[in-house]
């Protein structure tokens, strides 16, 4: 992929929104019963960003500290950031207890194309080149 591709995909994102102090979102490990548990419809939670809003499809936002409080751990078992972040929570595979958070920057991928499946995708290839790349 060339330099223009790259940057071209980088000025949509950015006029869609993208914050560079944040991240698309991240994977997650649910509760036991998690994933029946704690989807809820987008109005059970905070009010999204606006740029989220038409996504109703990501379910309720919450504070990384409710998550936090419904048993919402990071991949690893350790506890979310303490930033104050809202995030909504993906189900990817069921029977697995995992997830993904996601931020308002993966509602800047969902413009571009609005398959949730789509923007994971895309936001866990980007991690993965970001990995290989440190």
């Amino acid at each position: 992929m060339g330099p223009d591709v790259i940057a071209s995909v980088a000025n949509y994102l950015k006029s869609h929104g993208w914050q560079q102090d944040q991240t698309w979102g991240r994977v997650v490990s649910l509760p036991p019963g998690g994933e029946q548990s704690l989807q809820a419809p987008q109005d059970a939670g905070l009010t999204p960003d606006a740029a989220c809003r038409s996504f109703t499809t990501t379910g309720a936002w919450r504070s990384l500290n409710d998550w936090q409080d419904l048993g919402v751990r990071r991949a690893n078992g350790s506890n979310l950031p303490t930033r104050n972040l809202s995030a909504a929570l993906l189900i990817g595979d069921e029977g697995d207890d995992k997830g993904y958070l996601v931020y308002r920057n993966f509602c800047s991928i969902m413009r571009y194309n609005p398959a949730f499946r789509y923007a994971l995708s895309v936001s866990l290839l980007a991690d993965a080149l970001d990995d290989i790349q440190d």
